[in-house]
């Protein structure tokens, strides 16, 4: 496997974990009420987007640039709310995702 191809399976991978941290963010902190940062919804959404175009085999720039955008938006946010013992932080995989965002087009 060449080196953009195993980028992207490992964008994949972490756009695929952000859905799930997103969903549990949800979760946690509206059901449960455990220690979790605010969800970005925006961001779940976009990642589902692109992720089900990808399983579509198909390329759609809109897909690809709302997901850059609520990357670019969520890496530059500030935290609103600080909490202690934090269940899910997924910053580093959304700075990583966005880092490497030339490789979304590659589908």
């Amino acid at each position: 496997m060449d080196g953009n191809k195993q980028m992207q399976e490992k964008l994949l991978g972490k756009i695929r974990q952000i859905v799930v941290d997103e969903k549990f963010k949800l979760d946690a902190f509206y059901l449960c009420g455990a220690a979790s940062s605010l969800p970005n919804q925006k961001l779940q959404k976009a990642c589902e987007k692109y992720l089900e175009m990808v399983d579509q085999k198909q390329k759609d720039a809109a897909v690809i640039n709302g997901l850059i955008t609520e990357l670019e938006n969520a890496v530059g946010a500030k935290a609103k709310v600080t909490v202690v013992g934090d269940l899910v932080n997924n910053k580093a995989d959304i700075q990583e995702v966005f880092e490497h965002r030339e490789h979304l087009w590659n589908v």
